[in-house]
């Protein structure tokens, strides 16, 4: 996920509240989810509903890692 400057690994990096790529606050969990939302990854399939769900419910609790 490097190549795509996603550090998955990286709570800092997915709770960082910074804004930026097209959106207001939380720029990289909200990129990353919309990547797995359009199933564009992970690489090796499409995330469950129930995986998105609990995502969405991550970020709409206000991104705690």
């Amino acid at each position: 996920m490097s190549r795509a400057h996603v550090n998955l690994d990286d709570a800092a990096w997915m709770c960082d509240a910074a804004g930026g790529a097209g959106y207001a606050d939380h720029a990289n969990a909200r990129r990353v989810f919309s990547a797995l939302s359009k199933g564009a990854m992970p690489p090796d399939g499409a995330w469950s509903p129930d995986w998105l769900a609990t995502y969405q419910a991550w970020m709409d609790s206000g991104f705690h890692p």
